[in-house]
């Protein structure tokens, strides 16, 4: 699938792939695109049962995101690889990058097995500019199992700031089979710029964080 050119202006999810069944969802291509939604700009997910793989998303501009502007999310057993996210600018909205291994294990059609955990790994998000209320990456998998080989590079965000000391010892819950949404962790997380838990193999080159306020939490956190 080719998806070029499109101005989206919506109350739900802007784009959104999912796979209901275990039929597969790959070989897609979205290139230069204009977003704006309440919910997310581009989501993979949260239905998803059959494998995703071959993904290509270049040279976006997202408007308004209310519940952020990339997401990634496998909670009924896909198999999630081979995302690559190139060239996008965020001007405004909740959280830039939300990636998500969990367990709901939820199934759409009469009849079907509910499937294993599966997996979250090879993704790629690279040049990203993004203006955003809350912390600018949150990725996390379960007790495991872990979001593998995620590498973020060349992004520049613009971040609110305001944590306290206080905000950096919060303890997250875990929630492993809720629905996958940016709410689910809680109000507040340990870092401002990128919080990441249960992951191996993530790579994060050329960060750049620019604060409004001064903020006591440190600006990267990765959890076991």
């Amino acid at each position: 699938m080719r998806l070029r050119n499109c101005n989206i202006d919506t109350g739900d999810d802007a784009i959104c792939l999912k796979t209901t069944s275990p039929e597969p969802c790959r070989d897609v291509s979205i290139s230069d695109c204009t977003l704006q939604s309440n919910c997310a700009a581009l989501k993979i997910g949260t239905e998803s049962i059959g494998d995703v793989s071959a993904i290509r998303v270049e040279h976006c501009r997202i408007l308004y995101a209310g519940l952020g502007g990339i997401k990634l999310l496998t909670v009924d057993g896909a198999h999630l690889s081979d995302v690559v996210v190139d060239g996008i600018i965020m001007e405004s909205g909740r959280v830039a990058v939300f990636l998500r291994l969990g367990a709901r294990l939820k199934t759409f059609r009469s009849g079907d097995a509910k499937r294993e955990p599966g997996s979250l790994s090879s993704v790629r998000i690279a040049n990203v500019q993004a203006n955003v209320e809350g912390t600018g990456v949150m990725i996390s998998g379960v007790p495991g199992h872990l979001v593998e080989d995620v590498t973020i590079e060349n992004v520049d965000l613009s971040l609110p700031g305001g944590g306290s000391e206080a905000d950096a010892q919060v303890q997250i819950p875990e929630v492993e089979t809720a629905y996958p949404e940016i709410r689910m962790f809680g109000p507040v997380l340990p870092a401002y710029g990128v919080w990441a838990r249960h992951v191996k193999g993530l790579q994060v080159r050329g960060l750049k964080v620019t604060l409004a306020r001064t903020d006591g939490r440190p600006e990267r956190v990765v959890a076991e």
